[in-house]
């Protein structure tokens, strides 16, 4: 595999966030500022390393600081979660939840309003 540049890593990943997060943006760097918490806390640095290493590549003296072995595993750990997210899954697990939280919300006001009835009735 050809050793990608930073800022073909960061368009990938853009792509890919576009995608399967469905997180839209012109850049990575924009895409993860929109939604940081499509990763985890322990990808989320990973993510900002890339981003670092994207904003710094173009000018030849400050590329010379990027770190690329940890820019690799970064861009690696990122490029295989995005990949498993399954958007049709979120989708489903974000409306289930949304229905957990409605039944739970009607059962506790009608939890409510039977111990007003009771209440009432005892006076």
């Amino acid at each position: 595999m050809a050793m990608l540049t930073p800022l073909e890593m960061a368009e990938n990943l853009s792509a890919l966030m576009a995608k399967h997060a469905r997180v839209r943006g012109r850049s990575f760097a924009r895409q993860f500022h929109r939604a940081p918490r499509v990763f985890p806390k322990r990808l989320r640095a990973d993510a900002r390393a890339v981003i670092a290493a994207a904003q710094i590549a173009p000018n030849p003296k400050l590329a010379r600081r990027i770190d690329h072995d940890r820019l690799r595993r970064s861009y690696d750990n990122l490029l295989e979660y995005l990949e498993n997210i399954d958007p049709s899954e979120r989708r489903k697990t974000r409306f289930l939840n949304w229905l957990a939280a409605l039944v739970f919300n009607l059962l506790l006001l009608v939890g409510i309003v039977l111990a007003v009835v009771f209440y009432l009735r005892q006076i």
